[in-house]
């Protein structure tokens, strides 16, 4: 038999598996899709209920992540080939049982041996936050100027822990994105949106993970916002932050010149907005979530 046969026999015993209690409460079970000589599998953890009502892969606020995420990697969903650890959806998005994970993962494990992808790259909060394997997102936009001195940002790139993922747009990517920062399960640490004006595509992302998450508040998702001021195209990035309602944003070399003292304290009052410090200290205080008081002046 080829692939697409053994692929097909495959999918037919797992849309008829009833090994679990997830038989009792699904619609539809979902078997992978996609290009069957895929370099690249994309593994999520389990259907939403939009694609158990609509027996389709990645629709709905998720697919709107992953398109944006692939946009910005330059790769088409067509040609990778798309599944989930757990084929049924999960009641109330809840984490999946062990049992669960042991009857879903030896299918799992035969559509990887029939695929035989070059690189396995697990999604979704529960694969890649929970499990520990990106434990922070740090937004890094703007410009870092031409000057030796302003090396702040490629420090802070250098000191990052290697489970933490750096999103950027704007000209200050051009100094570390040249740096071996490797990836996390096959997911580049540095995702490059362009430049400042197409930062429009990491609010996408922060909104959409937002509404994924079931989340109130953009502020609880595991993202620190270490902003470069240099233009003017970056001050419209840093309103559209605020707009937007994104506190504790780091701002350096220095602040912009249109913020007098008047509006500094409201910036401060209201979301927390402070120059950049020490690159360690700094580093510590992103990946706890918290903020660092800082010693230097705002200037």
């Amino acid at each position: 038999m080829g692939t697409i046969d053994l692929i097909q026999n495959l999918n037919d015993e797992i849309k008829k598996c009833k090994k679990c209690r997830l038989t009792m409460t699904r619609t539809n079970v979902l078997c992978g899709e996609g290009d069957l000589c895929a370099e690249l599998m994309l593994i999520a953890q389990a259907p939403g209920e939009q694609e158990d009502k609509e027996d389709k892969m990645f629709i709905g606020p998720s697919g709107e992540v992953l398109d944006e995420l692939l946009k910005i990697i330059c790769i088409d969903r067509k040609e990778n080939y798309m599944t989930n650890l757990i084929k049924c959806m999960l009641p109330k998005n809840r984490k999946p049982k062990s049992d669960e994970v042991a009857s879903c993962s030896q299918y799992l494990d035969r559509e990887i041996d029939l695929i035989h992808p070059g690189m396995l790259a697990p999604l979704g909060y529960y694969a890649a936050v929970k499990s520990g394997a990106i434990k922070r997102f740090v937004v890094m936009a703007g410009c870092d100027g031409r000057q030796k001195a302003r090396s702040y940002y490629t420090e802070v790139a250098e000191n990052l822990p290697k489970d933490t993922v750096i999103l950027t747009a704007g000209c200050a990517k051009y100094r570390y994105n040249k740096l071996a920062l490797g990836d996390i399960g096959g997911i580049p640490r540095v995702l490059d949106a362009g430049q400042c004006n197409d930062s429009y595509s990491l609010a996408v992302i922060a909104l959409k993970l937002k509404e994924v998450f079931g989340l109130e508040d953009i502020n609880d998702l595991p993202i620190s916002y270490d902003i470069a001021w240099y233009e003017q195209k970056a001050v419209a990035v840093l309103l559209a932050l605020l707009y937007l309602g994104v506190k504790g944003i780091r701002l350096g070399p220095t602040l912009p010149a249109f913020i007098s003292p008047t509006v500094l304290k409201v910036l401060v009052e209201k979301f927390d907005i402070k120059p950049i410090g020490e690159v360690k200290a700094d580093v510590v205080a992103m990946m706890t979530g918290r903020q660092q008081a800082h010693k230097k002046k705002v200037v």
